[in-house]
């Protein structure tokens, strides 16, 4: 390995640090390094990128493009394999049901006031993907506020949602493959209606900033997001960014493997750019997850 790609396998190590010592997601980085080591990832056409923050996302699609291009090259069925049984073990349910727990938890505990006071609500999930989030929420909800009636509306630019979701069997999908004006527009919602807006770890793959997906909240009080924010020193170093990118992109492409064969063809379908702590201080409040999960973090729109 030469000392340019030594010097990345460091900056996996440090960045996920958390991760590792927790054995969370010990067979993405595994994976990550494959690509990195292989041959046939040119990280010297990597290093010559520069990154300003009109390209921001175009560097991370050249990013993707190269990886993918590594791992067409790789016989990964044994990760694939691997990570099946991994996911059913039942340490990583646990796990997995514990970071979102403590998110249900915090939505129910700092929506109290608005939940209560009403007896139906919209429920607006954007980036829905499975359904199984909402549905686990949906239940909670029912749980906690009996009383209240919540009214689902999934959207995303691809229809993956599991059958027996609650949006699959009561609530309503919106396939939206461009950037709608607005949210209440497109789900024929109106101000009058007490909407709520939530956004679980898939605003980074939409390629829209905190100021323009403010403005498409606009007529909507309550915006709740979850994110793995970035700051901005870090994102403009380019190992950095080959780490974060790669390592969602690994994620997604062991987790659905329906999508991975579309972006595996198609690296440019595969969007990613991230917020940075910056860009969204003023616009929202930041809570922090705490460890093994201290890379989340949940946003509540600010009101001024």
């Amino acid at each position: 390995m030469d000392k340019y790609k030594s010097l990345l396998v460091d900056v996996i190590d440090n960045i996920f640090v958390e991760i590792i010592e927790n054995n969370s997601g010990d067979l993405r980085i595994r994976l990550l390094k494959n690509l990195i080591c292989s041959p046939h990832f040119e990280l010297e056409k990597m290093l010559t990128l520069t990154i300003t923050p009109v390209s921001s996302a175009d560097v991370n699609s050249l990013i993707v493009a190269e990886l993918v291009k590594v791992l067409n090259h790789l016989d990964f069925q044994s990760f694939v394999n691997e990570f099946k049984l991994i996911q059913k073990s039942p340490e990583k349910i646990k796990q997995s049901q514990l970071f979102w727990d403590i998110y249900y938890q915090w939505l129910t505990d700092n929506l109290t006031i608005k939940l209560t006071n009403n007896k139906s609500v919209s429920m607006i999930s954007l980036g829905v993907g499975s359904g199984k989030v909402e549905t686990q929420l949906d239940s909670v909800l029912k749980t906690k506020f009996p009383d209240l009636e919540a009214n689902w509306i999934g959207i995303d630019q691809i229809n993956y949602l599991s059958g027996d979701s609650i949006i699959a069997t009561k609530g309503k999908f919106i396939l939206s493959s461009n950037k709608p004006e607005s949210y209440l527009q497109l789900t024929n919602l109106s101000l009058q209606d007490n909407v709520f807006l939530l956004a679980n770890l898939s605003l980074h793959h939409m390629l829209i900033g905190p100021t323009e997906f403010l403005k498409k909240c606009n007529g909507i009080d309550n915006v709740v997001v979850l994110e793995e924010l970035t700051d901005e020193k870090s994102y403009q170093d380019i190992n950095y960014r080959i780490a974060r990118v790669g390592y969602d992109l690994i994620s997604n492409f062991l987790k659905n493997p329906e999508w991975a064969s579309n972006f595996t063809r198609k690296p440019d379908n595969f969007k990613v750019d991230y917020w940075t702590t910056e860009s969204v201080q003023r616009k929202f409040k930041i809570w922090n997850y705490s460890k093994p999960y201290s890379r989340n973090q949940i946003l509540c729109k600010r009101h001024h």
